[in-house]
């Protein structure tokens, strides 16, 4: 049992409701899971139904998907220093005077490693300064400002943040003198200039009739970045629309030790999500609805309920690796190996691509994105 099929599905499916045509778009989903894990923890009837149904696999019991979580998190944090930075911290805000039932306090600390801060939300101000703070810290100065102005007031009881930060460099580098500028087309009729990263090494790579996918492993090899690039000039949305999680987890299981000439944009994107509308569109309604909410595992009563969602993420990725942050507050199709021939196959990746960033042993996606030439979205 993991949470490879359940991250991937909902990555997919948040993808599909918040991707914006033409735009680059990315996120942490492992980040929105962990903070939504925790809101589960302390959920009953049927929020707690409704949230199971649309986040995990129907096949996993709740110990299972608490333990998985956890254990997931464990193993995804790790700091070394030779080139490779991975953590994830999740904190609990929780209004001054509220009593948490000590069953929640014990199992999100011991399953999510989550601390507990205690907060007077009626200064909403420096609540919110505190909370943005501490995000910020954990995403060295990465995402700034999570929570907005005037999403916290005298009436907020509890706020579930997680963030995640990912520094790390290519187990085999460019070479900055071989990036030129190259055109990306964005769409029909309209091209960018940006600054194309080449070399021509061995690396995993398969195909299918729709895509070509490209692994450019970390110097930590439990890591590594997938690109997914259409056949298709202008097919990324026609391709995303038909993708399921098994075959993109199927296509990265797939790719082959090859080699190949790659071509790859140096891009840096920030991207915030309406997380509250995204969830609700995709069929998560009880949990910010303060009739039919049902939180009473976190205090015993009723009455609480998930006021807001928010989620910002980013990314920048260059000749030694990438750097990534985020935080979040509350039919198989065959891969085709490539035999070797003469010429290797060529990977350009100068028309809209889809990327994430994959723990190995788990095949947990921790970043999911696509790149459509714009530098910021």
């Amino acid at each position: 049992m993991s949470l490879d099929i359940s991250t991937t599905d909902f990555a997919l499916r948040v993808y599909r409701e918040a991707a914006a045509v033409n735009q680059s778009f990315f996120i942490s989903p492992f980040s929105i899971l962990a903070a939504l894990g925790m809101t589960y923890v302390g959920s009953s009837g049927n929020t707690k139904s409704q949230m199971k149904a649309k986040l995990f696999e129907s096949s996993l019991e709740d110990d299972q998907i608490n333990s998985l979580m956890g254990s997931t998190m464990k193993s995804l944090n790790y700091s070394i220093s030779s080139g490779c930075e991975l953590y994830i911290a999740n904190r609990l805000f929780a209004q001054s005077d509220m009593d948490i039932l000590p069953e929640f306090r014990k199992r999100i600390q011991e399953e999510y490693s989550a601390d507990i801060e205690l907060l007077h939300f009626g200064k909403s101000e420096e609540a919110c300064r505190r909370i943005n703070s501490w995000i910020e810290e954990k995403t060295k100065g990465k995402i700034k400002d999570l929570i907005p102005n005037g999403a916290l007031n005298s009436l907020t009881r509890l706020v579930l943040t997680n963030a995640i930060y990912f520094k790390a460099n290519w187990k085999i580098q460019f070479d900055v003198k071989f990036t030129k500028k190259a055109t990306f087309f964005v769409r029909q009729g309209e091209e960018k200039r940006v600054d194309m990263m080449q070399m021509e090494q061995q690396l995993p790579y398969g195909e299918t009739g729709e895509y070509q996918i490209l692994g450019m492993p970390y110097v930590n090899d439990k890591l590594i970045m997938y690109f997914v690039l259409p056949k298709e000039k202008f097919g990324l949305k026609d391709m995303m629309t038909k993708l399921n999680a098994k075959q993109l987890l199927h296509s990265f299981d797939s790719a082959v030790q090859t080699q190949v000439e790659v071509h790859i944009p140096k891009f840096k994107l920030e991207y915030k999500l309406q997380l509250k509308a995204v969830l609700q569109r995709l069929g998560l309604a009880d949990m910010f609805n303060p009739q039919l909410a049902d939180f009473s595992k976190i205090t015993g009563i009723p009455e609480l309920y998930v006021s807001e969602a928010f989620h910002k993420a980013f990314i920048e990725i260059n000749e030694k690796g990438s750097e990534a942050a985020a935080a979040s507050a509350a039919v198989i199709m065959n891969t085709v190996s490539v035999r070797p021939k003469r010429l290797p196959p060529k990977f350009i990746a100068d028309h809209p691509f889809l990327f994430a960033i994959v723990h190995r042993p788990s095949r947990v996606v921790l970043f999911i994105g696509d790149y459509y030439g714009n530098l910021s979205a």
